[in-house]
Parts: C-alpha cells; structure tokens; sequence
C-alpha cells in the first residue's frame, strides 16, 4: 500500500478545482463541478491529518465538513457513490476524532488532541522496534514476542523522556510527500489543547 502515492493522487484532484472553467461546453463543465464537489470532500477529509498548521479547532471543523458532505452525496447517490461498509467506516473514524476531544476534556483540558494518532502509525514503530530488538532473529513464539513488545514500550518511554537520545531517520522529512504519513504529535505546532476547541461552534461552522 502507497499511501502517500495515493494521498498525492487525491490532492491532484483537489486541485483540478482550480482550473478555469470559462472554455468549457456545458456536458464538461457538468463535470467539472462534479469533480469540484469530489474535491471539496477529499481535501475536507485530507487536511486534518496532513496539514500541522491546523488547529484543533480547524481539524474538527474539516472533518464535521467531510462528513455532511459525505452524508448527502450518499442520500442522494446511495451505493452508486461508494460502499455502505466504507461509508459507514468512514464517519466512524469522523466520530472516534471528534470524541476525543471531550474524553480529553475530562481527564484534563490542557491536554493536547492528535487526531493523527488515529493511524497505524505508532503500531508500526511498535512492530519496527519489537524487530530490532529481535536482531537477526525476526521470527519469535507469542512469549518472546511479548517481552519485546514490553521492551519496545520501555523503549518509547526513554525517548518520551529524552527524545534527543532517539536516533531518527535522516532521510525521514514531514516536507516530503512521500512521509506525509508518518507525521508525528510533535510536528504539529498550532492550537490543539482539548479546551480550546468549542464542538458546537465547530458543528455550525461545517
């Protein structure tokens, strides 16, 4: 799977939008703004995981946006649009980003939400470390694998403590598309603690 092949995919038809419809014959510029409405939706849905400059506020309002639009091209379109299974997983996902924000508000408001989190991410630094633990050995039974896996988040624990001592990828760069999903909590710098964010304001505005 290329993720971040597909994802730079999904943005070339984001930004189809912007072409200049002056020339076009009316059956071309029908579907223009077909691809204009798709376009919309993919960028509602992209940004919140891809764009560090969001706020937490500005994330919740993208994906709110995603979801009423997925919402009513599949009223209007049913299956013809896309599966039901994805349709439904799709505003599952909206959801478990979106109730974060208040699960967070009550153990403490001044934390921060990183819907990035909601990826496979973190399981694939688990799984990579578990493997360099293992060595020259990557085959291991379930109680081997356990103690690596303990090792590993023993592991997480120091570099959270002490991320200078973690040597990272050299080639490994948030400004490259090809890595865009491997964004981390620390590559986001705008507004993202739980109390700053105001749901029902959020709610109206996508």
């Amino acid at each position: 799977q290329d993720v971040p092949r597909a994802i730079k995919l999904l943005l070339c038809i984001v930004e189809l939008g912007q072409l200049d419809p002056d020339d076009f014959d009316p059956g071309e510029l029908a579907e223009f703004e077909a691809i204009c409405l798709l376009g919309e939706l993919l960028d509602a849905w992209l940004q919140p995981f891809i764009n560090v400059d969001l706020s937490l506020s500005e994330q919740v309002e993208s994906l709110i946006t995603f979801s009423h639009l997925l919402a009513a091209l599949y009223k209007a379109n049913g299956t013809s649009f896309l599966p039901s299974q994805l349709y439904g997983d799709l505003q599952i996902t909206v959801k478990n980003a979106i109730l974060m924000v208040p699960k967070t508000r009550l153990v403490n408001g001044e934390l921060k939400v990183f819907i990035c989190l909601l990826g496979d991410d973190v399981l694939e630094t688990l799984f990579g470390r578990s493997r360099m633990i293992g060595g020259h050995s990557p085959n291991s039974s379930v109680t081997e694998l356990q103690n690596r896996f303990n090792s590993a988040m023993n592991l997480d624990y120091i570099y959270e403590q002490h991320p200078e001592w973690e040597r990272k990828p050299r080639r490994l760069s948030m400004f490259r598309m090809r890595h865009v999903d491997h964004l981390r909590p620390e590559n986001f710098k705008a507004e993202l603690r739980a109390d700053s964010c105001n749901l029902q304001a959020c709610w109206k505005a996508g």
